[in-house]
């Protein structure tokens, strides 16, 4: 109550001018972003961000009391919990390429950002400005309840604070029983598969297992899309004969090696193109084309259907393979030499096992 900063604009105090940057606002139970034109208040509580020499000087020179809680600024102020915790950049987010000045982490996502890490190097100056990119990793500060938020964003891959969530173990049994019964009755044919999906997750919610905003933020949009697309893709290519076209070629060209060879052939050209379009989008498109293969062979098409499964789930030589490559890509420091060189050999082991193994357990 007796600061003589209480009343005026932070540019016209000492923190404008002392090298450090002024961060976040806490004002009772609100936090924003701190304004050069903002007018400090009593029981105003500053987030300060810089070298720790000059935040120590302002309590030397200044008198501005220094601490490291949210809380200590008296009775009539709430302690606000604040948590720093990391999150990558998702390879199919929709902030790449753009900057956090652009995308206003505060506002959007009710979150500061501190630092940036790059395959392996800290940036702090500046960070505002950078483009991010897929596998960028991100210092942030935020309340618990904008952590638990952005838990289930399809924007991030939540690295650091998944150790905060409550696990409600007493419902497991529940829910266990729920898959079951859905597994136990589709394997017997009773219902179908898609029916028995929808009643699972609607016991889920009616039981207050799952709450309807959890179920609906579950859905991946943008897989449903994708494969809506490529099925309409698929029945055009179907009609217009160019899936036709395509398993001719491929038939004319390595048709006459028998089934066996052109198992293995289609296996690695799943793979391959499992690295240069992702997985997803590759299963739904050697899908079909394995099948109307396998009926120009004259075999049981199971085998190659299983070929596409195998391939397209073991895509390890580029980062964006699998979400699990990408996981490893920001904080090991690595790069696309460093996945070709050790997932390559892994993408070719594994297929040789697989084409070695799938007709043995499916046969022609």
């Amino acid at each position: 109550t007796e600061s003589h900063m209480i009343g005026k604009k932070l540019a016209d105090t000492p923190l404008a001018t002392a090298g450090v940057r002024v961060a976040e606002l806490i004002r009772g139970e609100r936090i924003q972003r701190m304004k050069k034109d903002s007018v400090l208040e009593v029981g105003d509580i500053l987030l300060i961000r810089g070298d720790l020499n000059k935040i120590l000087e302002l309590d030397r020179k200044h008198e501005i009391s220094i601490s490291t809680e949210a809380n200590d600024g008296g009775n009539e102020v709430k302690r606000v919990e604040m948590t720093l915790f990391e999150l990558m950049i998702a390879p199919d987010s929709r902030l790449i390429g753009r900057t956090a000045k652009d995308i206003r982490f505060r506002e959007e996502y009710d979150v500061s950002v501190f630092a940036l890490q790059r395959r392996g190097r800290h940036h702090q100056r500046d960070i505002t400005d950078l483009e991010l990119r897929m596998g960028d990793i991100l210092l942030v500060r935020g309340t618990t309840e904008a952590l638990a938020q952005l838990r289930d964003r399809d924007e991030f891959i939540l690295l650091e604070g998944a150790h905060d969530r409550v696990i409600e173990r007493h419902k497991a049994p529940v829910a266990l029983g729920v898959i079951l019964a859905i597994v136990g009755l589709a394997a017997f044919g009773l219902f179908p598969i898609s029916v028995l999906a929808l009643a699972g997750a609607a016991i889920l919610v009616l039981t207050k297992i799952l709450t309807p905003r959890d179920a609906y933020r579950s859905i991946d949009w943008p897989v449903l899309i994708l494969i809506a697309g490529m099925i309409a893709l698929g029945n055009a290519m179907g009609k217009t004969g160019a899936l036709d076209i395509a398993a001719e070629a491929l038939m004319d060209t390595v048709g006459q090696l028998g089934a066996h060879a052109t198992f293995w052939i289609f296996y690695f050209m799943t793979a391959i193109l499992s690295l240069l379009i992702l997985n997803k989008p590759a299963a739904v498109l050697c899908t079909p084309l394995g099948i109307l293969l396998a009926e120009q062979l004259g075999v049981d098409g199971k085998p190659f259907i299983m070929a596409v499964a195998f391939a397209a789930s073991t895509a390890m030589a580029t980062p964006m393979g699998y979400q699990t490559n990408l996981l490893v890509y920001g904080p090991g420091g690595y790069n696309y030499r460093d996945f070709v060189y050790f997932g390559l050999p892994l993408n070719v082991l594994i297929g040789v096992i697989a084409c070695l193994i799938i007709p043995w357990i499916w046969p022609f």
